[in-house]
């Protein structure tokens, strides 16, 4: 796999890609640079499978390597076992979880009916704002 990048390219594009709200160039810029970091991303991918591909080479059991800078670690994620028929586990195999969690329609119905209050034992917490870029064409 060959990637080529033009530094130049990527700075207007950027540059460009701000103006999105204001300009359909701007959009194309935007849409320009999600391909380029589309490129990226999956060569990055690619080199991470060939240094797991060549570790394990030296080690089958390969779980990680530190270099200078970067520590590289290779584990599994994920739940490990999951039950798929609750009737037929044996109560020793599971653990019973209860989860609480807030009602935010009625919570938010409250605090219009008491003047922006909230219910007692309940705090509304502040949330961090992001932004999130979709592709319609994919």
């Amino acid at each position: 796999m060959k990637i080529t990048l033009d530094t130049d390219e990527i700075k207007k594009t950027c540059i460009d890609a701000t103006h999105f709200a204001i300009t359909a160039e701007g959009e194309r810029s935007l849409v320009r640079l999600l391909d380029i970091q589309e490129q990226i991303n999956a060569f990055v991918e690619q080199v991470k499978q060939e240094i797991v591909d060549e570790a394990k080479t030296l080690d089958d059991d390969f779980t990680s390597i530190t270099g200078d800078v970067l520590k590289i670690e290779y584990r599994e994620c994920g739940s490990k076992f999951t039950v798929v028929d609750p009737e037929t586990v044996r109560g020793e195999f599971v653990t019973l979880t209860e989860r609480l969690a807030v009602n935010a329609k009625a919570v938010e119905r409250f605090m219009a009916e008491n003047n922006g209050e909230l219910p007692a034992g309940v705090k509304m917490n502040e949330r961090k704002k992001s932004i999130i870029i979709k592709r319609k064409d994919k």
